[in-house]
């Protein structure tokens, strides 16, 4: 859940470009080796589309210091029954250029009638994100992220490399609209295995300067999932303070 989040509530308020930075990525190399060495199966596998709803809560402490609450319901995102989230996470913008984040999540399978709930997960996340202005408008992010996840009595882990391209449009003073797109790939060491890929087409509308509205379509393969191939429609609802 919560995969993506806006790279300007990522950033410290009045980012501006500073010029091209180089950005030191695998994340084509990991494509290329997801492509040869994941295991296949029929395009004819069970295919799915779902709705992600999401409330994200953002809370400025300084120019270089935020706060993230994501807080996410939905019906069978990977799995075959509803699914929620809650997380507290803390961002911190060493430059223009770079910015980390470190935070938990808690994950459960809320009770149907009459049963006990399904699963829990407790998962610590680590990130580093890397941002480049190679002019235009554009704004080009790398972010490498580390999972620890704890469920079923046993503790893995998960990379997530994601690669993102986005320009603002400046509507008015506090309303803008800011096209992107965006692939993650990711390893799984239950697997063994790069046994995911992601593509995203997005728009996030600023309404305000304090609400954000962020709709997404989002195309997944993973042959390892209960659902190898998932297509969702994604409505994230940003509040910033």
């Amino acid at each position: 859940m919560g995969g993506t989040r806006s790279s300007r509530a990522h950033a410290g308020s009045g980012e501006r470009s500073r010029g091209p930075v180089r950005i030191r990525s695998g994340w084509l190399a990991i494509a290329c080796l997801l492509l040869a060495a994941s295991p296949r199966r029929s395009w004819a596998q069970d295919e799915r589309f779902e709705v992600w709803p999401e409330l994200d809560v953002w809370v400025q402490l300084s120019p270089d210091w935020k706060l993230f609450f994501p807080l996410a319901i939905s019906r069978a995102r990977e799995v075959d029954y509803t699914e929620a989230l809650v997380g507290a996470h803390v961002d911190y913008r060493f430059s223009h250029h770079l910015s980390a984040r470190v935070g938990y999540r808690f994950l459960w399978a809320p009770s149907e009638v009459g049963d006990e709930n399904l699963y829990t997960e407790h998962r610590g996340v680590a990130e580093i994100t890397v941002r480049a202005y190679p002019g235009l408008g554009l704004v080009l992010l790398d972010r490498n992220r580390f999972d620890l996840r704890y469920f079923d009595d046993e503790v893995s882990w998960r990379y997530r490399n994601r690669a993102r391209v986005e320009r603002t449009f400046p509507l008015t003073r506090d309303r803008s609209v800011n096209p992107y797109a965006m692939v993650e790939v990711g390893y799984d060491s239950r697997f063994d295995v790069f046994n995911r890929v992601r593509m995203q087409l997005g728009v996030e509308y600023q309404f305000s300067r304090r609400l954000m509205l962020d709709t997404y379509y989002l195309r997944q393969w993973d042959d390892y999932s209960s659902v190898p191939r998932l297509n969702a429609l994604g409505l994230a609802f940003n509040l910033m303070y």
